[in-house]
C-alpha cells in the first residue's frame, strides 16, 4: 500500500514537473547595455609635444613644439593648452612629452622673472627706438648684445644730428645678457621707443648707465662671434679727409689725411 502510493506520489510530481516546463513562457536574456558617446558631443582639447629634449631653463621655440587634437577624457590635468614666444622650460623636458603647465616658466609670471634674476643679476630697462625689424624678432628669454654707437667730436645721447661721422665708432658694451621683458613706451602701437629690460650684473649695469649718457645704445640677439670695436674707417676703407692748414696769411694747398 505505502509502495503504491508512494510511486503515484512521484508520477504526479514528476507530471507537475513536466507541465510546468512545457507552459513556462521563455523569458529573454538580460542584455547589457553600452552606451557609446557621440564623437560629435565630445569636447577637443589641443595639446602641444617637444620635438626636442630641453633642459632646465632653456627656450622653447614653437617651431619645437607640434600641436595635436585629443578628447579631454583622454589627458592629464595641468596639460598646457597655448603656448607664446619667450616660454622657458622649468624642468627637463624629454623629446615627446606633452607640455604641462608644471614644465613651464612663462613671460610675466613671477617665477620667470625669479629665474632670470640671479642673486647677482638686477633688471635694467634699456631704451632702443621702435620700428627696427632686428629688435622687433626679440622676445623674452632671448640673449643680447648691446653695442654703443659714439664720436669724438660730440654726444650723440643729446645731438640728434651727427655732424662727424669721421669719427663714428661702435664699442661692444655687454654681451650675453638675457631679455626678461620686452614693453613699448606707451599703449599705442605707434610707440616711439620699447624698453628691454634685461638681467645684467651691476658691473655691466654701471657700463650700460655711462655708455647712455655718452652715445647711441643698441641692442642685437646674440651671436656665436664675439663682438668687435669698429671704426668708420672699417666701413669705408677709402675715406678721406681734408684739413686745411691756416695760420699764414694767403691760402695753402690742402693736405689730404687717411684715416686708419
Amino acid at each position: 500500500m505505502n509502495r503504491r502510493l508512494l510511486l503515484t506520489l512521484s508520477f504526479i510530481i514528476c507530471a507537475g514537473s513536466v507541465f510546468g516546463l512545457l507552459t513556462r513562457k521563455e523569458q529573454p536574456a538580460d542584455i547589457p547595455v553600452i552606451h557609446v558617446a557621440d564623437e560629435a558631443t565630445q569636447q577637443t582639447i589641443r595639446i602641444w609635444t617637444a620635438q626636442d629634449d630641453f633642459e632646465q631653463g632653456e627656450k622653447i621655440p614653437l617651431s619645437a613644439l607640434e600641436s595635436s587634437t585629443t578628447y579631454v577624457e583622454q589627458i592629464n590635468a595641468g596639460t598646457s593648452q597655448t603656448v607664446e614666444k619667450g616660454m622657458l622650460a622649468a624642468t627637463v623636458i624629454p623629446k615627446g612629452s606633452v607640455i604641462t603647465e608644471d614644465m613651464l616658466l612663462r613671460p610675466g609670471q613671477e617665477a620667470y622673472r625669479e629665474y632670470l634674476l640671479q642673486p647677482d643679476k638686477i633688471p635694467f630697462p634699456i631704451e632702443v627706438s621702435a620700428g627696427k625689424s632686428y629688435t622687433e624678432r626679440l622676445s623674452p628669454g632671448d640673449f643680447i648684445d648691446v653695442i654703443l654707437i659714439t664720436s669724438n667730436e660730440q654726444n650723440l645721447s643729446r645731438e640728434a644730428v651727427n655732424n662727424h661721422f669721421q669719427s663714428l665708432k661702435v664699442i661692444p658694451v655687454v654681451q650675453s645678457q638675457r631679455i626678461i621683458s620686452i614693453e613699448n613706451s606707451n599703449s599705442t602701437e605707434m610707440a616711439d621707443s620699447i624698453y628691454i629690460t634685461a638681467a645684467l650684473d651691476r658691473r655691466d649695469a654701471h657700463k650700460m648707465l655711462i655708455a647712455s649718457r655718452i652715445g647711441e645704445i643698441d641692442v642685437f640677439k646674440s651671436g656665436s662671434s664675439n663682438l668687435i670695436n669698429t671704426r668708420v674707417g672699417d666701413v669705408l676703407a677709402d675715406l678721406t679727409s681734408i684739413i686745411e692748414l691756416r695760420g699764414k696769411e694767403g691760402s695753402e694747398a690742402p693736405e689730404t689725411l687717411k684715416l686708419k
